[in-house]
This record gives C-alpha cells, sequence and structure tokens, in this order.
C-alpha cells in the first residue's frame, strides 16, 4: 500500500527543531514495512537518513496559490497513492481520494499573521481550512481545545476530530558554561509564541528598573528578524539585554541549567514542541495560562495570566525563591513518537 505524507508543515517555524522532529517521526514510520511512503517536504527540510520504503520529493506549492493547486492536484494523481495524509490545508481543493487531515497549527484561525492580514486573505484561508475539514475521512487534531475550536469555529462534528497527541523527544548535550553571560536571565525558544513576546519585555523592564540585579532574556532560535520586537526593545532599552543564540550553540544545555526559567507566554499552542529542550535538560517553566497548555503540563509547570506584567513578575520572584529543579520524566513517557506513530498507522489501517 502507497501513503503520501505531506510534510511541509509547521510543526514550528523553528526549522532546526522541526528537521529534528520530521527524522526521529520518519525513522520510526520507516518500521512499517507493509507501507510505502511518499514523503512530501519543503526545500528546507534537511533529511539525514534515507530507507527502503520511502521516497522524498521536494516542493514548492503554496497552499493557497490556484496555480499551484492544480499542480500539486496533478502530481498527486500521477504518484497513484492510496491514500494521503495532508498536515494543515496541503490538501488540493479539487482532490477526491481517502486522505486524512492532521490539524497541527490554527495560528491563522485565531491571531492576526501574516498570511491572514487582510479580509480577502482571512476569507480565502477559512474557506481552505472549512472545505478541507468537511472533505477528509478523518481530522486528526493535537489536543482537546483544538478540536473545540474546530468544532465551535468551523462547525466540524467533534465525532470526526480525533486526538493525537505529538511528541516530546529527549535530547543529550554537554552542559558548557557561556562565561560571557554576567546577569541573571530567562531562557526563551518559541517563535510561535511571540503574538505574546512584547508583555515579556515590558516586565524585564519593570524588573530592571526596580532592582539592582539585572535580568536579561536569551532568545534561541536561528533568526531573530522581528522588527516589531526589536523595535520594542529599542525603546524599553533593552538591546543590551537580550541575547541571541543558535539552537546548535554549544551553550544551549547551559542555559536551559541556569536560567531561572523558560518562559513560553503564547495564548495558544496547538502542541508545545518548542519546550522539548526545557523539559530535556529540566528548565523550570513559567508559561501562560492556557487550557491548551494545561491540557498537558497540568499542575507541573508554573503560569501566569497572560496579560498581565504584575502576575508575571509575582510568579518570577516565586520561581526564583523555590529554586525548583523539576523532573519531566512523565511527559517523554506519556507524549511519546511510539504512541503518536501507533495511532497515526491504526488511523491508516482504518481507512484504508
Amino acid at each position: 500500500m502507497k501513503i503520501w505524507i505531506d510534510l511541509r508543515t509547521k510543526f514550528t517555524t523553528n526549522n532546526f527543531l522541526l528537521d529534528e522532529i520530521i527524522n526521529i517521526f520518519l525513522e520510526e514510520l520507516s518500521k512499517n514495512k507493509d507501507y510505502f511512503f511518499n514523503i512530501y517536504l519543503s526545500k528546507k527540510n534537511n533529511i539525514k537518513k534515507e530507507f527502503k520504503n520511502m521516497d522524498f520529493f521536494y516542493l514548492n506549492y503554496e497552499e493557497t496559490s490556484i496555480e499551484n493547486q492544480i499542480s500539486h492536484k496533478n502530481l498527486l494523481n500521477e504518484h497513484k497513492n492510496d491514500l494521503i495524509l495532508f498536515f494543515g490545508l496541503w490538501r488540493p481543493i479539487f482532490y477526491r481520494w481517502k486522505n486524512i487531515l492532521i490539524i497541527n497549527n490554527l495560528d491563522n484561525l485565531l491571531y492576526e499573521t501574516e498570511e491572514v492580514n487582510n479580509f480577502a486573505k482571512k476569507f480565502k484561508y477559512f474557506f481552505l481550512l472549512e472545505y478541507s475539514c468537511f472533505h477528509t475521512e478523518k481530522i486528526l487534531a493535537f489536543n482537546k481545545e483544538s478540536q473545540i475550536i474546530l468544532n465551535e469555529k468551523v462547525n466540524i462534528p467533534e465525532e470526526k476530530i480525533e486526538i493525537n497527541y505529538p511528541f516530546f523527544f529527549k535530547k543529550e548535550l554537554e552542559e558548557i558554561e557561556d562565561i560571557t553571560q554576567k546577569n541573571q536571565f530567562l531562557i526563551y525558544n518559541s517563535w510561535n509564541s511571540k503574538q505574546n513576546l512584547e508583555i515579556i519585555l515590558e516586565s524585564i523592564y519593570e524588573y530592571n528598573k526596580q532592582n539592582i540585579e539585572k535580568l536579561d532574556l536569551v532568545i534561541v532560535w536561528e533568526d531573530y528578524d522581528d522588527i516589531k520586537l526589536r523595535k520594542k526593545a529599542l525603546e524599553l532599552d533593552l538591546i543590551n539585554n537580550i541575547k541571541e543564540v543558535e539552537n546548535n550553540s554549544k551553550h544551549l544545555k547551559w542555559y536551559y541549567k541556569n536560567a531561572i526559567c523558560t518562559i513560553y507566554p503564547s495564548y495558544f499552542e496547538n502542541f508545545p514542541i518548542e519546550l522539548n529542550d526545557a523539559i530535556s535538560f529540566n528548565s523550570p517553566i513559567l508559561a501562560a495560562q492556557t487550557e491548551s497548555i494545561k491540557e498537558i503540563f497540568q499542575d507541573k509547570i508554573k503560569y501566569f495570566k497572560h496579560s498581565s506584567k504584575l502576575d508575571f513578575l509575582k510568579k518570577l520572584e516565586e520561581l526564583k525563591k523555590q529554586k525548583i529543579n523539576p523532573d519531566y520524566t512523565e511527559f517523554f513517557e506519556k507524549y511519546s513518537l511510539e504512541k503518536f506513530n501507533k495511532n497515526l498507522m491504526d488511523n491508516i489501517k482504518n481507512i484504508s
């Protein structure tokens, strides 16, 4: 049986982390020897290993371009797959064969993002989302809140949506100190969470104004290119309190082990994969109090009211005093790659 899996996805917009996720996912998937997989990827993806039961194709199609959707559909028909798994809205509206839709990102439904910054773009996005959801055999969502949002905003029956939690994976690195980091600091690794990062900058500004010992923010990502945030940092005179480090920094483990905490300020995330390094290195986590995050971590991390600087600073002080040394082992067991793939393959067998 031939399965197409379209991995041009936004598990995370952090491409370094995305490549790590895709590579370990494909290795586990390759163990299903009764199936042959056509894997469709973005040219940005870096595949480290090839498998006998997989072919790889690199595509540049845009999900909302009608011309590209027609080309995409023609390619799908040419490859004659028995079943297709689409992440997000990559399913061409003209395609009629069996498919499973995996909803891994709802940013455009909830936020004013670049992709939906005017009425026409919003209309096109909502049309494609609704059409894709109603023309699929199965919808897999990454958490309960996504299931509720799709039911309330797109009118998809809840029974058509199954929850398949993604996975965390344990990372092992050597701990090497960064002797240039003198101030106490927070660490942040979540490009998607930038929707609420301004309040963190404002909170750091308030903290530094009130305290002799200053507070820095270590930002881990590939390309810190957010003009709005840079402008905010300049406005608050915080440029010297922000350190940008790469995902493959030799000091990465040290930052997580020595930060007061890892911050995760987003209003909503389908699954907090950007916290993978924080739980790998047992960093205390301070996250915005949202249902999507509480569903995963429950009472194992600390929360703040996402619109309140006072509450953020209060919870930060509590973490400093408590000096928590968390153990997140249970989350690698509860949200494992093996469970994710088993549920995925069970759905493939049931539909095919």
